[in-house]
């Protein structure tokens, strides 16, 4: 997913609400993805309404308005490593039943060395 840059934000120091200008926040945007200022990260707990963002704690740089910033998704990223886990499950599972193309399977190799009765 693409980062949310959409406007500027005003920011103050020690408070965890972000104001944005053009911002149009939205459902997008979700707790634990990442607003990123000046190379500094933090994290978002959620969204207020379209215009302000809540921080999981206050904002520790210094106060300014009409600031650049981007949102980084941090969902999308669970949501790809989860399809990636199951996927190398699916193979493990197969690879389990029905061995390495050329080889036995994990039963048969079993059978073979006496651990599963026949």
């Amino acid at each position: 997913m693409a980062w949310f840059k959409s406007g500027t934000i005003n920011l103050t120091n020690n408070s965890d609400i972000v104001i944005g200008n053009s911002t149009n926040f939205d459902s997008s945007i979700q707790r634990g993805d990442i607003l990123v200022v000046d190379g500094k990260n933090y994290e978002i707990d959620g969204v207020v309404n379209s215009v302000q963002l809540k921080l999981a704690s206050p904002f520790s740089g210094g106060t300014g308005n009409g600031v650049s910033y981007g949102i980084v998704h941090t969902q999308s990223t669970v949501a790809g490593l989860d399809r990636d886990v199951n996927t190398m499950i699916e193979l493990a599972a197969e690879i389990i039943e029905n061995g390495i193309e050329g080889g036995d399977s994990a039963y048969e190799t079993a059978v073979k060395n006496g651990f599963v009765g026949t």
